[in-house]
C-alpha cells in the first residue's frame, strides 16, 4: 500500500534503534537516564506513528468517506495541501534517526560494547528535537482524525437517520400492503351473496308512493331516535315491502359521514340469500367498506384464527357485529371526552324468507342485546316481513325489553294509506300505458276507474294487470271496457291467465322448472344451452342456439310476466310466483292438472323432484362434452375466464350433485349408471368437474385438492347413495381406500359432509374400518361431532365399533370438537356413552368447557355445569381460564353462568398477568365489566 508520508520508514528506523541494544546484549534498564528518556520518547513516537498510519495510509475507507467532503486531517497531509509541514517533519525525523542508527552501528563494531560508549550518540540535540516535534505533530494528526471521525459520524448519523426514515417508510408501505391484502381477504370471505344486485332486482318506487310509511310517526320516531331501537314492518304479499326497503336504503337513509347504512334482502329463491349467516356477513362487509377504521388488528386476527368457523356461526358473527359497534367504556372515560355516537342503520327485508332457525337466532340476539348502554354507535334495525304469526310472536315478545316499533301495513289505517298510494301508481302507470298504446283520454279514464274499484288491490296485482293489458293487440274502447270488467281479481288468477296464454306451454313448463330449481340465477346463455342440450350432443356445434339478444325476448314471450330478466340473468317475477307454481306436497297425479275443457291448470303444477330431475339431466349431459378436459381448474383466480368460454360447465360441475340428489331417483334408474360413470376416476387424470365441485364445497380455503381419489371416495364425498351402493357391489372395491394428502376414507368424507345414507351403506360392509384415522388422527366420529351431523353421530355410536373419546394429533376428542361448535345434542350423546372424560385436556391443556366458553356456546356450558365433576376454573398453557376466555370474547351469558357456580377465580390472570377484568375492559364489554365488579357476585348469583 502506498505511503505518501513516509511513516513506515520512520517506524522502521526507530524500531532498529531500539532493537540494537538487545542485539548486542545490552539491557535498556541499565542505560543512562538521558538515553532511557530518549528511547521512551522513541517508543511513544512509534505508537503515535502507527496510529497515524492506521488513520491515514491504511484507512482507505476513511479516504473515500471524505472524498467529497472536508477533512481536517487530509487538509494537512493530502495532495490538496502541498505546503503542509507534516511530510517535511517526517522526512527530517527519518534522516536524523538514520544518522543516529549509522553512528550507533559504528560504535558497536568494537569488541566491547557498553552504554558508556553509546550514550553520547543519543545526546544529539537536533535528533531529540526532531523526534519530539514529530511526536507532537503526529499526535495533532491523530486528534484531527478523531475530529474527522466525529464529523463523519455526525454526517453518517444524519445519513443513517435518512436511510432509517426511508426504511421505515418502506416498511410501513409493506405493512400497509400486507394489511390491505389481509383486509381484502376478509372482505372476500364476507362476500357470501351479491347483496347489491339482489337489492337492485327490486323495482324503483313510483314518485309519490312509500310516503305513507316515511311520514308515519312511528318511522319518524325510529329514524330520529337518539338510542338504539328496532322497527318491525309487516304487510301482506305484493304490498311493496321490498320496493319500500330499496327506497329507504337508496333515498331516505343513504350512507353519509355520520350515518352508515347497510342492508340485506332475504330471498327464498337461493341458498346464499336465505340464511342469517350470509346476511350478517354481508352486513359486516358493508360496515367495513364504509368504516375502514373498524377493521382493527383484532378483527383481522379473529377472522384469520377462526376462519370458516366464524363465517358459519351466526352467533359469533352477531357478537363481532356488536363488538365493533359496541359500548364505550364510560366508567373509565371522562364525561367531557365521550364522543357522540354515530348511527348505523340496518334494513333487513323479507325476514319471512329467512330460514326458520335464522329467524329464531336473530330474535334471540335482539332480545339479549344490551340496548340501553351508551355505545360508539346507535344501532337502528328495520325488519320487513309478511304478517306470519310465528314471526310476530318471536319479534313481538321482546317489545317490553327493547325499544321496538311494530308497524302493521295490514292494519286498517295503513291499508287505507297504501290503497291511496296504489291509486297514485295506477295514475302514473296508466298514463305511461296510454302513451305506449296511444290510448285516448277517455280510455285511460275507463282503465283507471275500473282498476281503482277492485278491493284489496296490491302493487303486484296492479303491475301484473297493466303489463298484461300492455301486451294486448287491437285495443278498442269496447274491447278495453270488456277487458277491465273481466279483470282477474287476485294475483293467482293473474298468474293463471298469464301462463294460459303461452304459445308454447311445454317449453314454458321446462323453463319454469329450471328457474325454480336452479341453485343460483341462470344467465340467458346458460338457459339457452339448458333448453337446447340433448343426450347425444357432444359440443356447442351440435346446438341450434338463438343469439342472446333474441333469446331473452323468446323467454319473455313463452313465459310472459312470470319471469324477469335483469343483467342477463333470469328470475321469477316475485316470491308469490314460486309459491303459485310449486307443490307444497308430492302429488300422485300428473303435474299439470286439466279441467273439463282440457285447459292447463298451472297452480301447484311443478314438483320439486321433477325440477331437480330436469336440471340433473341437463348438467350431466353437459359434463360429458368433449371440452371438459380444458376446464380442469378449481378455484384459481383466472378460472372465471375459462368458465365464461365453456357455457354451463361451471354451473353443471358445481350443482349436478345437488340436483341429482334432489331428484330422489330409484336405484335402477338409468341416470344412476350415468352418475357412476361421472364418478369414475382415472388414476392419471383428475376429474375436472370434481376438482371444481370439491373446490366449492371444501370446508376451508386452506384445503388443497388431494390426489389418490377413487370412485368410492368421490361418490361418498358427494353423498350419492345409489352410486355408492352400485360400487359396493363390485368385487374389487376397497372400502377403506384413502386419498394421498388427508388420508381420508370414503366413510370419513361421508361423515364429514353429513351424508347419512352413504354412512349407513358403508358401515354395513363387513370390511369397513369404522374408526379409521386420517393424517391428523381424526376419525369419522370426530368430524361428524364437530360439524353438527347428529344423525351420523348416532349411526356411528350405535354401531358399537367407535371410540367416543379418541384423540387427534392436537389431543382433541369428538366431545371437544362438539363443545367448540356448540353442538349440544351431540355433546349429550357422547356423554351418554360413558366413555367421555369431560375434563380431558388437549395438547394446549384446553378442556371442552374452555372451548365452549371461548366461542360462547352457552348451551354446552350449561350442560357441562350440570356435571359436578367438571373443573370450571382450569387454565390452559397460556394461563387462560374459561371465565377469562368468555370475558375476553364478550360472552356475557357464559360469564354469568360461570360466576353463578362460585367456583371461579375472577382475578385469575393469564401468563401475561392479564385478568378477566382487564380483557373485558380493553375490549369494552361493559356488561361483563359490571358482572365482574359486583361484590360477592358468586353468592348473590347462586342465591337466585
Amino acid at each position: 500500500m502506498a505511503d505518501p508520508l513516509g511513516i513506515v520508514g520512520v517506524i522502521g528506523v526507530a524500531a532498529q534503534i531500539i532493537q540494537l541494544g538487545v542485539q548486542f546484549g545490552l539491557d535498556w534498564n541499565d542505560a543512562p537516564a538521558d538515553t532511557k528518556s530518549f528511547i521512551a520518547e522513541l517508543e511513544v513516537l512509534i505508537m503515535v506513528l502507527s496510529e497515524t498510519k492506521k488513520n491515514t495510509v491504511e484507512n482507505q475507507q476513511f479516504m473515500e468517506a471524505f472524498k467529497d467532503r472536508h477533512s481536517t486531517l487530509l487538509s494537512r497531509t493530502g495532495e490538496a495541501s502541498p505546503a503542509a509541514e507534516t511530510p517535511a517533519l517526517i522526512s527530517a525525523c527519518r534522516s536524523e534517526l538514520e544518522t543516529l542508527l549509522e553512528d550507533l552501528k559504528k560504535r558497536c563494531q568494537t569488541h566491547r560494547v557498553s552504554w558508556e560508549r553509546l550514550k553520547s550518540a543519543f545526546l544529539a540535540k537536533r535528533t531529540r528535537e526532531t523526534v519530539e516535534n514529530l511526536h507532537r505533530k503526529c499526535q495533532a494528526l491523530n486528534s484531527m482524525a478523531l475530529i474527522d471521525a466525529v464529523a463523519l459520524g455526525a454526517s453518517t448519523y444524519n445519513t443513517v437517520n435518512q436511510i432509517h426514515a426511508r426504511q421505515q417508510m418502506s416498511d410501513q408501505a409493506e405493512n400497509d400492503r400486507f394489511r390491505i391484502q389481509r383486509k381484502t381477504a376478509l372482505l372476500r370471505k364476507l362476500y357470501t351473496s351479491p347483496y347489491k344486485d339482489r337489492k337492485d332486482r327490486n323495482p324503483m318506487r313510483v314518485r309519490g308512493t312509500c310516503e305513507w310509511f316515511t311520514h308515519h310517526p312511528l318511522f319518524q320516531i325510529w329514524k330520529e331516535s337518539k338510542s338504539s331501537c328496532v322497527l318491525l314492518v309487516s304487510a301482506d304479499p305484493g304490498c311493496g315491502k321490498s320496493v319500500l326497503a330499496k327506497y329507504l336504503v337508496d333515498e331516505v337513509i343513504p350512507s353519509t359521514r355520520a350515518r352508515t347504512s347497510c342492508y340485506f334482502f332475504f330471498k327464498d329463491d337461493f341458498g346464499d340469500q336465505r340464511t342469517l349467516e350470509s346476511c350478517l356477513c354481508c352486513i359486516l362487509r358493508q360496515i367495513f367498506i364504509q368504516r375502514p377504521d373498524l377493521v382493527s388488528e383484532e378483527v383481522l386476527s379473529k377472522f384469520e384464527e377462526d376462519g370458516e368457523q366464524l363465517i358459519g356461526s351466526s352467533g359469533s358473527l352477531w357478537d363481532l357485529l356488536i363488538d365493533i359497534t359496541g359500548s364505550q367504556d364510560v366508567d373509565t372515560i371522562p364525561d367531557s371526552t365521550i364522543q357522540s355516537p354515530g348511527e348505523i342503520f340496518f334494513v333487513l327485508d323479507a325476514l319471512d324468507e329467512c330460514e326458520n332457525s335464522g329467524q329464531r337466532q336473530l330474535a334471540e340476539a335482539l332480545r339479549k342485546q344490551e340496548w340501553a348502554r351508551p355505545g360508539k354507535f346507535v344501532l337502528k334495525i328495520l325488519l320487513t316481513s309478511r304478517p306470519y304469526t310465528h314471526i310476530q310472536r318471536e319479534f313481538g315478545s321482546f317489545s317490553n325489553l327493547i325499544p321496538t316499533i311494530h308497524l302493521k301495513g295490514e292494519g286498517e289505517a295503513e291499508v287505507e294509506k297504501i290503497s291511496r298510494e296504489i291509486d297514485v301508481v295506477i295514475e302514473s302507470k296508466v298514463k305511461d300505458l296510454g302513451s305506449w298504446l296511444q290510448l285516448q283520454r277517455e280510455e285511460q279514464q275507463i282503465l283507471k276507474d275500473e282498476l281503482s274499484r277492485i278491493p284489496h288491490r296490491t302493487y303486484l296485482w296492479v303491475h301484473l294487470i297493466l303489463e298484461t293489458i300492455k301486451d294486448s293487440i287491437g285495443i278498442t274502447k269496447e274491447s278495453l271496457s270488456t277487458a277491465v270488467r273481466n279483470l282477474p281479481k287476485t294475483v293467482e288468477a293473474v298468474y293463471e291467465g298469464i301462463l294460459r296464454k303461452s304459445h308454447n306451454p311445454e317449453k314454458a313448463k321446462r323453463i319454469l322448472h329450471i328457474v325454480v330449481a336452479a341453485v343460483r340465477p341462470m344467465s340467458l346463455t346458460e338457459m339457452a344451452v339448458a333448453l337446447a342440450i340433448e343426450e347425444n350432443h357432444e359440443g356447442y356445434e351440435d346446438l341450434d342456439l338463438e343469439p342472446e339478444v333474441r333469446f331473452g325476448s323468446t323467454v319473455r314471450e313463452i313465459c310472459g310476466l312470470f319471469v324477469t330478466i335483469i343483467d342477463s340473468k333470469i328470475y321469477l317475477l316475485h316470491q308469490t310466483a314460486k309459491e303459485f307454481l310449486v307443490q307444497n306436497l308430492p302429488r300422485d297425479s300428473d303435474d299439470m292438472m286439466r279441467n273439463e275443457t282440457g285447459s292447463l291448470h298451472w297452480k301447484s303444477s311443478l314438483r320439486t323432484t321433477e325440477s331437480h330431475h330436469i336440471l340433473a339431466e341437463v348438467c350431466m349431459w353437459r359434463l360429458l362434452w368433449k371440452d371438459v378436459a380444458s376446464c380442469n381448474v378449481d378455484m384459481a383466480a383466472d378460472s372465471q375466464e375459462v368458465f365464461d368460454q365453456h357455457i354451463l360447465y361451471d354451473y353443471a360441475a358445481q350443482n349436478w350433485v345437488t340436483h341429482f340428489r334432489g331428484a330422489r331417483m330409484d336405484d335402477d334408474h338409468v341416470m344412476v349408471s350415468r352418475a357412476s360413470g361421472l364418478c369414475h376416476q382415472d388414476p392419471e387424470t383428475p376429474l375436472s368437474w370434481f376438482k371444481r365441485y370439491w373446490g366449492s364445497k371444501r370446508l376451508s380455503e386452506l384445503m388443497v385438492y388431494p390426489k389418490g381419489l377413487d370412485s368410492l371416495i368421490i361418490a361418498s364425498f358427494c353423498g350419492l347413495d345409489c352410486v355408492v351402493k352400485l360400487l359396493l357391489e363390485m368385487d374389487d372395491i376397497n372400502v377403506n381406500s384413502k386419498d394421498d394428502r388427508y388420508k381420508g376414507t370414503p366413510l370419513m368424507w361421508a361423515a364429514e359432509y353429513g351424508h347419512e345414507g352413504v354412512v349407513k351403506l358403508l358401515i354395513a360392509n363387513n370390511e369397513i374400518d369404522i374408526d379409521s384415522e386420517n393424517s391428523q388422527r381424526r376419525t369419522p366420529l370426530s368430524f361428524a361431532a364437530e360439524l353438527g351431523h347428529e344423525n351420523v353421530v348416532k349411526i356411528l355410536l350405535e354401531s358399537g365399533k367407535v371410540s367416543a373419546d379418541g384423540r387427534s394429533n392436537h389431543g382433541r376428542t369428538p366431545f371437544s370438537y362438539a363443545a367448540s361448535r356448540g353442538n349440544v345434542r351431540i355433546a349429550e350423546l357422547l356423554l351418554d356413552t360413558g366413555q367421555v372424560d369431560p375434563n380431558f385436556r388437549d395438547r394446549n391443556n384446553r378442556t371442552p368447557i374452555f372451548w365452549a366458553a371461548w366461542y360462547g356456546r352457552i348451551s354446552v356450558v350449561r350442560l357441562l355445569l350440570q356435571k359436578s365433576s367438571v373443573d370450571v376454573d382450569c387454565a390452559d398453557d397460556y394461563g387462560r381460564t374459561p371465565l377469562l376466555a368468555a370475558a375476553r370474547n364478550g360472552h356475557e351469558d357464559v360469564v354469568e353462568s360461570l360466576l353463578r357456580t362460585g367456583k371461579v377465580d375472577v382475578n385469575a390472570a393469564d401468563s401475561k398477568g392479564r385478568t378477566p377484568m382487564w380483557h373485558a375492559s380493553r375490549r369494552k364489554h361493559g356488561a361483563i365489566v359490571q358482572l365482574l365488579r359486583l361484590p360477592a357476585l358468586g353468592e348473590s348469583l347462586r342465591a337466585l
